[in-house]
């Protein structure tokens, strides 16, 4: 588990609920050792810390949107849900590892390093 993990661990809470950049919210239903399920309106969904560290490893430091972590990674940020990829930057705007967004489609922001 890199750093992003171990942040994300210590800060995220159950029941923490994050306003979508579009429309609705995603909320913390639970997470473990493999990773973070949430609620987004009546499904559940789930992101896997390994999936979350890749992509924060191959990004940080630049502009990425929506589209751009489904190219790099179909299984988690498309398949079975593309929600991954909007709540993957909003736990980002949690811990303050963003430096700016871009709404509208496809919805993008800047990466900080840490």
């Amino acid at each position: 588990m890199n750093k992003l993990s171990t942040l994300l661990k210590e800060k995220i809470k159950v029941g923490c609920t994050y306003k979508n950049p579009k429309s609705g919210t995603s909320k913390i239903k639970s997470f473990d050792n493999e990773g973070i399920t949430y609620i987004r309106g009546a499904s559940f969904l789930f992101i896997s810390w390994r999936d979350i560290d890749s992509a924060y490893e191959h990004f940080k430091g630049t502009y990425i949107t929506t589209r751009d972590l489904k190219n790099f990674n179909k299984h988690a940020f498309e398949y079975p849900h593309p929600c991954n990829s909007t709540f993957f930057m909003m736990l980002l705007e949690n811990v303050n590892l963003i430096e700016g967004k871009i709404s509208g489609y496809p919805f993008g922001i800047k990466i900080k390093e840490f």
